[in-house]
């Protein structure tokens, strides 16, 4: 029986930039979005290449398992889920790997009813909407991890199954559909991380080998199809979460070091594959286990929900990791505590976080999402700054910047009091686009501010602002969203 295993899961006991502060620094808060059709634990969430969600997987309840075959879809232009084709084989904590060619390969994970731990893989087509059975795994997994490599293939390594943790490892080959072994891990584990590295090793860390928590990590090399050792954690951890940095290093936060008596690890850890070392970072505000952490364009780890006795049980909180300040800082939290949610970044900068665990072993089929404030697009985000001299002052030849990732260009415009500027933004459907402020500075040097926030639906969004009193000189910002950009921009005189 998989409840013994799954009851391991979850034990029960610019300041250079005047004017601009207030309008960057608004709430930071998650959105309830449309439900799933089902409540979903041990689910799994993959962005397709059309910019849905793909929901496949996961039971209704924890502790009498009721396996979903049914898998769906979220739409984020509408802001619901609707239904796809349903698995061959219903199965919760499978792994989930989108393809090179579009398609999202299903692999293992535990139904009672259908042989307990299995060795069955699908491949789901967003084409057609429907699962197809390809060529099983050589061991059936629960709890592996499953790694999209460089040359196409997919790494399956370690888990549970009824003989035990697994030291195996394999790959999938898209172009034949077939699994075939590759070397074998140096130390059996289950719920360990695996993340690609950008020189195209694979680390995996942590975990829990049926005996103990684990500290140490190793490398796979696709190139000899080997495991060596790399440097060990500063703590055991099981539960943790991975994150690759745009620097190359990866952030390794949260986690316990137990699986009956849990000790909650406050303390993050770096690991830099030129030395092969992991280094202490900052403290999580609240530690937890089995979080989600999801990198922002921005460059900043959003980790969220997870559970921690100590602090309530089941976790609500978010936080922000900077890795210019190796600092986590408290965000606003999610509308339900959760674990084992599924967390997946959008096409439009928010995370979409679904189900899950929440409090007293419930299942949700709620959903929400978090998108990035102003104030963490530092950096890089865009700065479109216009600076107007008034009529009659000795600078009277305004000029605009426009000013993305350090690239300025100019333009000799006029602006006075009344003036209209027009901008036309384009996007991706439901990101807030922009953030307004004037600054007016007067004769004697004392300053006020003016501002507006625009959001923008799908397709393009004309934002247009207009200067409400003549002074000396006036500045106006617009703050952009990194992933919109300014199409057309256009002055009118005043009435």
């Amino acid at each position: 029986m998989k409840t013994f295993t799954r009851r391991f899961l979850r034990s029960a006991t610019f300041a250079s930039l005047l004017f601009v502060a207030p309008a960057m620094l608004r709430a930071q808060t998650f959105t309830n979005t449309g439900s799933m059709n089902y409540q979903r634990y041990g689910q799994k969430a993959t962005l397709l290449n059309n910019g849905t969600v793909l929901i496949a997987g996961g039971s209704t309840t924890v502790t009498t398992d009721t396996w979903i075959p049914e898998a769906e879809i979220y739409n984020p232009a509408t802001g619901l889920f609707s239904l796809t084709g349903s698995l061959n084989t219903a199965r919760d904590f499978p792994t989930a790997t989108m393809l090179d060619n579009g398609m999202v390969l299903i692999t293992g994970g535990y139904n009672y009813y259908a042989g307990g731990y299995l060795s069955s893989a699908e491949l789901y087509n967003p084409a057609t909407g429907t699962f197809t059975l390809t060529g099983s795994m050589t061991t059936a997994r629960l709890y592996h991890t499953a790694t999209l490599l460089n040359n196409g293939m997919v790494l399956v390594a370690g888990g549970v199954n009824s003989g035990g943790y697994l030291a195996s490892a394999e790959l999938y080959n898209p172009a034949t559909g077939t699994f075939s072994a590759t070397g074998n891990l140096n130390h059996a584990r289950a719920y360990q991380t695996a993340t690609l590295l950008s020189n195209e090793i694979v680390l995996i860390t942590g975990g829990f080998n049926g005996a103990s928590v684990l500290g140490s990590a190793e490398l796979y090399n696709p190139a000899t199809g080997a495991f060596s050792s790399t440097g060990s954690m500063n703590y055991v951890r099981y539960g943790q979460s991975a994150t690759l940095l745009g620097n190359g290093t990866v952030l390794i936060a949260g986690g316990s070091t137990t699986t009956n008596t849990e000790t909650w690890i406050p303390e993050a850890e770096i690991y830099n594959p030129a030395s092969g070392l992991f280094t202490v970072t900052g403290n999580l505000n609240t530690a937890r286990d089995f979080p989600s952490a999801t990198l922002h364009p921005s460059g900043l780890v959003l980790i969220a929900g997870g559970y921690n006795y100590f602090a309530g049980g089941w976790l609500n909180s978010a936080e922000l990791y900077d890795p210019t300040t190796g600092t986590f800082t408290v965000t606003g939290a999610m509308n339900a505590r959760r674990i084992y949610q599924t967390a997946t970044l959008l096409a439009n900068g928010s995370v979409l976080m679904t189900g899950g665990e929440s409090t007293g072993y419930s299942v949700l089929s709620s959903a929400e999402f978090y998108q990035m404030p102003y104030a963490e697009f530092l950096p890089p985000y865009q700065i479109l700054s216009v600076l107007y001299a008034a009529p009659g002052n000795a600078s009277s030849n305004g000029f605009m910047n426009t000013t993305s990732y350090g690239t300025t260009t100019s333009v000799g415009q006029q602006f006075q009091a009344g003036t209209q500027i027009t901008f036309t933004i384009t996007g991706p459907f439901g990101i807030t686009c922009c953030t307004t402020a004037f600054g007016f500075t007067t004769a004697t040097g004392s300053s006020q501010s003016f501002q507006e926030t625009y959001s923008q639906g799908s397709g393009s969004a004309v934002v247009s602002v207009k200067n409400p009193v003549d002074h000396t000189q006036d500045q106006f910002f617009l703050f952009l969203n990194p992933m919109v950009t300014v199409t057309q921009t256009s002055l009118s005189s005043a009435v």
